[in-house]
């Protein structure tokens, strides 16, 4: 299945093909339910990332989250990048590479 997509002021446009026969998934994870903004769950858009085509790859901004051990307070940084849109701000896609 093709997925297309945009942020908002349509600065990013993006597209791919998923192997899922339904073009989303509910995700819950903590991490984006917080950079999404929600107390609910985020939509997780499953695809091929070596076919992602990007038109406005200038107006991307990558955010990695800093991950705090509790135990130790040590702090590292998430393996997932976190792609938005540095024009309006809108969240496009994470991608890590243990996915």
């Amino acid at each position: 299945m093709k997925l297309e997509g945009s942020c908002h002021c349509q600065s990013v446009k993006f597209s791919l093909q998923s192997k899922h026969l339904y073009p989303f998934n509910i995700y819950y994870c903590s991490i984006c339910r917080r950079t999404a903004g929600s107390l609910g769950y985020a939509i997780n858009l499953p695809g091929y990332a070596d076919i992602l085509e990007i038109q406005g790859k200038q107006h991307l901004s990558i955010y990695q989250t800093k991950l705090i051990n509790e135990k130790t307070k040590e702090v590292t940084e998430s393996h997932s990048q976190r792609n938005l849109c540095k024009v309006c701000g809108s969240r496009l896609w994470a991608w890590d590479t243990k996915w």
